[in-house]
C-alpha cells in the first residue's frame, strides 16, 4: 500500500551559488522551494541561516523571504540578503523552507537543504 501524502509538502529544491551585489554590499542567494505534496501549500517564510558568520549577539547570521502559495508540484524561487560576502573563504549555508511552520506538512523532516561553497 502506497503511503501517499494528502496535503502539502514543501522542500527546498535548488539552492543556487550566491552572488556578490557590489552596488548594495551585499550577497543574494536565490533558493527553489517547491511543494512535493498532492494538496496546495499555503503561503510561508523560508529562511536562510549562515552558521559560519555570527552577528554580535552571537547569533548567526540569516535572512527570510516571503514564499507564495504553491499548488502541487509548483516551485517558487525566494531571494536571500546577507550584508556581507558569505565566502570566508567557503560559504556554508542553510535554506529552510516553512521555517515558521505555518504549513501544516506530510513531513516536517525535509524541510531543510544545505549549501557548502569552496572560495
Amino acid at each position: 500500500a502506497s503511503m501517499e501524502c494528502a496535503g502539502p509538502d514543501l522542500v527546498v529544491a535548488i539552492i543556487n551559488k550566491p552572488q556578490w551585489d557590489a552596488a548594495n554590499h551585499r550577497t543574494i542567494i536565490t533558493a527553489e522551494i517547491r511543494n512535493i505534496g498532492s494538496s496546495n501549500a499555503a503561503a510561508s517564510i523560508a529562511r536562510v541561516i549562515d552558521p559560519s558568520t555570527a552577528q554580535s549577539t552571537g547569533a548567526p547570521y540569516n535572512a527570510i523571504a516571503n514564499t507564495p502559495a504553491l499548488a502541487p508540484g509548483a516551485s517558487a524561487t525566494v531571494t536571500f540578503y546577507l550584508p556581507y560576502w558569505v565566502y570566508n573563504p567557503d560559504a556554508d549555508l542553510e535554506v529552510t523552507a516553512d521555517y515558521k511552520g505555518m504549513v501544516q506538512e506530510c513531513n516536517e523532516n525535509n524541510n531543510t537543504m544545505k549549501f557548502h561553497g569552496i572560495g
